[in-house]
C-alpha cells in the first residue's frame, strides 16, 4: 500500500471496497465515507471490467485507490486465456494508482473454480506483485494451508506487501502471519456467534 506519509487526506483509508457494485454513485458513497471518517479508500477488482472500472475511479477520484486481479471464484471462466487476462492486470497494475493486487488467492468453500486452475492463478498473480512493487492482497476461504504454502515458496516478503482480506483463520494461524511479517484484516465476521476461534486470533 502507499505509505500514509505519501498521502494529503487525514484519516482513516478503508483498504478494500467495491463501489461499482453498489449500484450507488460514487460521489454519494465518497460522501458517506469522509461522513464516518473515512478520506481514501481502495476499490478492489475481481475480473477486468471491475479491475478497469477501478483504475478508471481511482483517476477520477484523488481519495480512491486501485487493486486489481481475477478473483480465485472467477478464474475458471477465464482460464482458457490465461496469459491474454494476466498481462491485462499486469498492464492495469502499471497505473500509478493502482496499490494492489486483488483480490487473489483461493477459495476452497465455494469452489468454483477448480482448486489446481485457482492455485496457478494465485501464483500467477503473485508474480504480477512482485515484478510491480505492489502489495498482494489475499482473499483465503478455507484454504488456509496452501495459501501459506504457496506465500512462503515466495519468501521472503518486505514488510506490509501481503493483507489477508477479512482473515478468517485461527490463533495459530494469526502468529504465522504475524511472524511472517504479513498483515491481517479483521472484518465482520469476527462478530459472528460461532467465531470464537477467529476472535482468539484477533
Amino acid at each position: 500500500m502507499v505509505p500514509a506519509d505519501r498521502l494529503p487526506f487525514p484519516g482513516a483509508f478503508d483498504a478494500h471496497t467495491h463501489m461499482d457494485i453498489m449500484g450507488l454513485p460514487v460521489d454519494g458513497v465518497l460522501a458517506a465515507a469522509r461522513s464516518a471518517g473515512i478520506s481514501r479508500v481502495v476499490n478492489v477488482g475481481c475480473d477486468i471490467p471491475s479491475s478497469q472500472w477501478s483504475v478508471a475511479c481511482a483517476a477520477e477520484y484523488p481519495e480512491v485507490y486501485a487493486a486489481v486481479a481475477i478473483h480465485p471464484n472467477e478464474t475458471a471462466p477465464v482460464d482458457a486465456a490465461r496469459d491474454t487476462v494476466l498481462a491485462a492486470v499486469e498492464a492495469l497494475a502499471a497505473s500509478p494508482k493502482v496499490v494492489a493486487i486483488g483480490e487473489t488467492g483461493l477459495d476452497y468453500y465455494r469452489d468454483w473454480s477448480p482448486r489446481d486452475v485457482q492455485r496457478a492463478w494465485f501464483r500467477a498473480h503473485i508474480e504480477i506483485a512482485r515484478r510491480t512493487g505492489k502489495t498482494l492482497m489475499i482473499h483465503d476461504r478455507e484454504a488456509h494451508s496452501d495459501v501459506l504454502a504457496i506465500l512462503a515458496e515466495y519468501a521472503p516478503w518486505r514488510p506490509y506487501s501481503v493483507i489477508f482480506h477479512c482473515f478468517s483463520g485461527d490463533a495459530d494461524m494469526a502468529r504465522a502471519c504475524a511472524e511472517a511479517g504479513y498483515v491481517m484484516s479483521f472484518a465482520g465476521n469476527v462478530t459472528f456467534k460461532n467465531a470464537d476461534a477467529l476472535r482468539e486470533a484477533a
